[in-house]
């Protein structure tokens, strides 16, 4: 098992690790750990894991885009992205999905998902909430991508 701190958002994280022994630096550089199957690996070494992709995804709390009681519709989301490291491949595939509801507790509508790369400019989405939620995940091979500030173009809908 492992647990981790990140100072800088005063958070906890926890989970499990078949590993017996650790080092978290060393000449090689990155943290290697020692497996019960006789292996020794070596972490953080890239985007995979072991050859294989990683399934990145998170899931933001519903939030408002308008004040009060107004609806809003969105025809329009712009993704802000990294895409790839500085000396990498630019060729990250993401999918975006969007949860709307108008009041807490109801069953949300999806929309999605979107597939965006680099070369997207713009998510047509065109949905009409209160509060928005969004998905986004990738299980591509070798990528590596960051979720900057998206932007929307939306306007009042009125009221429910």
């Amino acid at each position: 098992s492992y647990v981790a701190y990140n100072a800088l958002y005063n958070e906890w994280d926890f989970g499990a690790l078949v590993r017996t022994a650790w080092i978290d630096q060393s000449i090689l550089g990155p943290p290697i750990g020692a497996s019960s199957d006789g292996y020794l690996y070596q972490h953080e070494t890239s985007n995979d894991g072991d050859g294989q992709a990683i399934t990145a995804y998170f899931k933001t709390g519903y939030f408002s885009i308008a004040n009060g009681n107004d609806l809003v519709f969105v025809d329009r989301v712009l993704p802000d992205m990294i895409w790839g490291t500085y000396s990498g491949n630019k060729n990250a595939e993401i999918q975006i999905s969007f949860n709307v509801v108008d009041y807490a507790g109801e069953t949300p509508r999806t929309l999605g998902p979107y597939t965006v790369t680099k070369a997207t400019q713009y998510i047509d989405t065109r949905f009409r909430a209160r509060f928005v939620q969004i998905v986004v995940q990738s299980s591509d091979v070798g990528s590596f991508w960051r979720l900057g500030s998206m932007r929307y173009r939306f306007s009042s809908d009125g009221r429910r």
